[in-house]
């Protein structure tokens, strides 16, 4: 209390009144509740919170105990559909319940939820309750929820880093096939160039005895950025990688063989590399 001195009064010091008008502002929000608004960040953690603790209940937890006591495998299968069953009424029950929730933090009543049934509109939905801001203030379903915690930025950063890493499990090795397929058809592009110079030879020549490498028209040197040669020998081709395309296609060979059927040259491919990086083309 103060005895008139002014310099017991700090000017910057916020009234109790005033603190407790700030603190009435916020209420507090429960994970377990069919009531109270809740953010963005809070709708998508509580529904990922409750994806793994119903995982959990209805499937880590039994499938441990189920196989300990050494059930049938058709016992397995029918407890385990059924417990699959009850895992998705509950979870959709607490999907509605947080829609809900967010719905009411948007000022929206909560019949909108309806919206998730209509196809294209629910997708439209879905975008609404995550991204959109809810109301500043108190709105006529409650106060505004209490700012999110640690533990809420936790929850919800955990299942963006779950995404994202196995988007990069998923997208790196994809990638890498795409890099190691695109030097890998250097060779195989530069073998398919001399097959109209073969079926030339073929039908001037009526056989393939002097379709080879320097002779009528064939090249004596083709190789490539990824090719370490291309060789003919009576109209077979033969092109090889080299190192430059990586340690797991150098070496492999494309070999494409002609054969004579009604006077029409049929090519032939086999390819020594692994089958994902073979052309579609390159067919045996």
């Amino acid at each position: 209390m103060s005895n008139g001195n002014p310099f017991d009064t700090n000017p910057y010091r916020a009234s109790e009144s005033e603190v407790i008008e700030l603190s009435a502002d916020y209420d507090e929000v429960k994970f377990f509740s069919w009531s109270q608004r809740i953010g963005r960040l809070r709708y998508f953690a509580y529904n990922f919170l409750m994806l793994v603790l119903l995982s959990f209940i209805f499937g880590g937890m039994p499938n441990g105990i189920l196989r300990a006591m050494g059930q049938s495998k058709e016992n397995y299968l029918t407890i385990f559909q059924l417990l699959t069953l009850f895992f998705l009424i509950i979870w959709t029950m607490t999907s509605v319940i947080y829609a809900i929730r967010r719905l009411h933090d948007l000022d929206k009543s909560g019949w909108w939820i309806l919206l998730y049934f209509v196809p294209l509109i629910n997708f439209g939905l879905a975008i609404y309750l995550l991204f959109f801001p809810g109301s500043e203030f108190e709105n006529r379903f409650g106060k505004k929820p209490k700012p999110n915690t640690v533990k809420t930025w936790i929850c919800a950063l955990i299942p963006a880093i779950i995404f994202i890493g196995i988007l990069a499990a998923v997208a790196i090795p994809a990638y890498q096939d795409y890099v190691y397929r695109s030097k890998t058809h250097e060779a195989y592009n530069k073998a398919s160039q001399l097959k109209p110079v073969i079926e030339s030879i073929y039908h001037s020549e009526g056989t393939f005895d002097n379709a080879d490498t320097g002779k009528l028209g064939l090249p004596d040197n083709l190789n490539g950025d990824y090719t370490r040669y291309v060789n003919v020998s009576d109209g077979v081709i033969i092109a090889e990688i080299n190192e430059r395309a990586g340690s797991d296609v150098a070496g492999k060979q494309f070999i494409i063989h002609p054969t004579v059927y009604d006077d029409k040259v049929i090519w032939s491919c086999f390819f020594s590399g692994p089958e994902k990086l073979k052309p579609v083309s390159c067919v045996e």
